[in-house]
């Protein structure tokens, strides 16, 4: 209960910012191959993200990457919070030469 509490509270407070007006973009997402294409067609890159948040601080940053990636590469300043969308696992995939990712299953979207 308290899982779905938070995760509606962490939506509202994503949902709340947007509404208040979109992010420029530099990605042309027509652009980019199918596999790297997702179902909202929204993309930022890191100097899209900066712009925004330096235009704008009030903006909820969410990193949604995995928190090995994040140890390992670290994070922007102004990130808020991490939301990882998959999770590593222990599953070495030897074909791609990485560890198999999972859904996060407490990720809400």
């Amino acid at each position: 209960m308290l899982k779905t509490v938070l995760a509606i509270a962490l939506a509202s407070a994503i949902a709340l910012p947007a509404a208040a007006g979109e992010i420029a973009s530099s990605v042309v997402g027509t652009a980019l191959p199918k596999s790297k294409q997702t179902p909202l067609g929204l993309y930022l890159t890191p100097q899209d993200a900066h712009s925004a948040l330096s235009a704008d601080p009030g903006i909820v940053f969410i990193d949604v990457r995995d928190p090995i990636e994040i140890a390992f590469i670290g994070h922007a300043a102004g990130m808020d919070a991490n939301v990882p969308v998959r999770i590593a696992t222990h599953r070495f995939d030897a074909e791609r030469g990485r560890y198999a990712m999972a859904e996060n299953p407490n990720f809400l979207a």
